[in-house]
């Protein structure tokens, strides 16, 4: 009866220190490994076995006491595309895929993810359009798309993420006009549109940003 007693107060004590993640969340992180190749990852250490939070997935942090949570699989060999199933990953603050080898376009479904706080995809081969939802992602602080063969113009939408302090889009295929709701990123110390495929003029709008 002791040892049944303690292992409840410990199973306890687990939960509250680490939290749990919602079945939905983890079948979207699931989806990922799968998605990713995740057999063949870097480092994949207890992906898919029990609870993201308990078992300490690989690059899976959960914060308490709100439960929130930060996934870092930067240069792990993540290879294929991102499943839409990511739009139910909404308690993640950060998330960070930069240098890997995925592919394909950035799934619309991004806009779900309300909560982040830090979006890293740099250094890929996504490629086709930003889609306009990004627009939804209006608590971020930090955006990096560098180095991919993303295409087409850059959404009037980037002008809704008024709490971005870098912007990074560099080295890619971006043609057409700088959007002048660019100028609406008031809180920008870092933006880097380099070596792109812009034309026209850049926008007088682009004066407003006077933390650069």
């Amino acid at each position: 009866m002791l040892t049944f007693s303690l292992f409840v107060v410990a199973s306890f004590l687990k939960i509250i220190v680490y939290g749990q993640l919602p079945h939905i969340q983890r079948d979207a992180l699931v989806e990922l490994y799968y998605s990713t190749n995740g057999p063949a990852w870097e480092n994949s250490f207890n992906w898919t076995l029990g609870d993201p939070c308990f078992d300490h997935w690989y690059g899976v942090n959960c914060i308490q006491p709100v439960l929130y949570v930060t996934v870092d699989l930067s240069k792990n060999r993540l290879n294929g595309t991102l499943p839409l199933s990511i739009a139910s990953l909404d308690e993640v603050l950060r998330l960070d895929l930069s240098y890997n080898q995925l592919s394909g376009t950035i799934p619309s479904t991004i806009g779900n993810l309300i909560n982040l706080r830090e979006l890293y995809l740099s250094n890929n081969q996504f490629n086709d359009i930003i889609p306009s939802t990004i627009g939804y992602l209006t608590n971020l602080n930090y955006l990096d798309l560098s180095y991919n063969q993303l295409s087409d113009t850059i959404p009037s939408t980037i002008g809704n993420l008024t709490n971005l302090k870098e912007l990074h889009l560099s080295n890619n295929q971006f043609s057409g006009t700088i959007p002048s709701t660019i100028g609406n990123l008031t809180n920008l110390k870092e933006l880097d549109l380099s070596d792109n495929q812009f034309s026209g003029t850049i926008p007088s709008t682009i004066g407003n940003l006077t933390n650069l």
